[in-house]
């Protein structure tokens, strides 16, 4: 039984409730109640969160087939090609993974 919304987030302070969360959960025959955990410091909350939006945007994109929210997660990823080279890198995918990517009209 997964530990949802109004749990997670009281555990993990400025957690959003739709996010997923792996964390430590006491269990007991009410569930699971996860234990309270200490706030990232601010580079790890500042890269997770550049990490989610990057997941977001891409499920956002296989989803939808929206070019624009696909180079939004290309340029939103700290390791990803930056808003210069994103458009070149987004063509080169959908040339060679046309054939796994038809919801993009290739």
């Amino acid at each position: 039984m997964p530990c949802h919304g109004r749990d997670v987030t009281a555990a993990v302070a400025g957690w959003p409730a739709d996010w997923v969360c792996e964390l430590p959960c006491r269990v007991d025959r009410g569930g699971l109640h996860p234990l309270p955990a200490r706030p990232l410091p601010t580079l790890a909350d500042g890269l997770l969160h550049a990490v989610k939006a990057y997941e977001l945007l891409a499920a956002e994109a296989a989803v939808t087939g929206d070019h624009h929210a696909a180079l939004a997660a290309l340029v939103a990823h700290p390791l990803g090609p930056g808003g210069d080279r994103a458009p070149a890198l987004w063509e080169d995918l959908l040339r060679v993974n046309a054939q796994h990517l038809p919801q993009f009209g290739g």
